[in-house]
């Protein structure tokens, strides 16, 4: 069954009722076969996602990422699965291929979405470094940056210097930045980082 539906477990298997050694060897198939133009034609939810993660051992995920950072199709396979199995160990990878000048915009924003469920301290520090120099160049990057390092971990002076870089918004489009702020980081912020962030905002206008 994994050599000739290596896909299983991705599809309507239940991994954890496999042997860890099985998982691996299936996907390890899956991706070879994806590596060849095979293309899923199935969606999976987060659940499912997170049944799998949780049976791939992390340093074999790192290089997995390794391995495909320049091959989007499968990247973006495998991205999933480190951020809802919140994968802690592929950090540094991702945190390569977000700062890697050689990838792709599209990647960059990726590696930063997937990095707000797993940065350590030293990654948040780093893009919050990114954000208040203007290193990033646009709403989406801004945006996904702000969301890994956090409102609580800004002061008003960095926060205004991130606003101030973002574009207008206009009357079709609320923007990035403030989606992401509105549906993604309210929600979730203390009392105190609300304060700071509305002082931010009133300051950036």
């Amino acid at each position: 069954v994994i050599r000739q539906f290596p896909e299983l477990p991705m599809f309507e298997g239940d991994p954890q009722r496999w042997s860890t050694d099985d998982v691996v060897e299936a996907f390890d198939g899956y991706i070879k076969k994806r590596e060849t133009g095979y293309r899923p034609n199935w969606w999976n939810d987060v659940s499912e996602v997170r049944r799998v993660a949780r049976m791939i051992p992390q340093q074999l995920m790192a290089e997995y990422l390794s391995r495909y950072a320049k091959k989007p199709e499968i990247l973006g396979d495998l991205l999933p699965l480190v951020k809802h199995g919140r994968m802690e160990a592929c950090g540094d990878i991702l945190f390569s291929i977000y700062r890697d000048c050689g990838s792709s915009e599209r990647e960059g924003l990726y590696a930063l979405v997937v990095l707000s469920a797993i940065a350590a301290p030293a990654h948040k520090a780093a893009i919050a470094e990114d954000l208040v120099s203007g290193k990033l160049q646009n709403d989406e990057l801004m945006a996904a940056g702000l969301e890994v390092v956090g409102i609580e971990n800004l002061d008003v002076g960095q926060l205004t210097k991130i606003f101030l870089a973002t574009g207008p918004e206009n009357e079709f489009d609320a923007g990035q930045m403030a989606t992401t702020l509105q549906h993604y980081m309210l929600p979730k912020l203390s009392f105190e980082a609300t304060l700071k962030l509305l002082s931010s905002l009133l300051t950036a206008l």
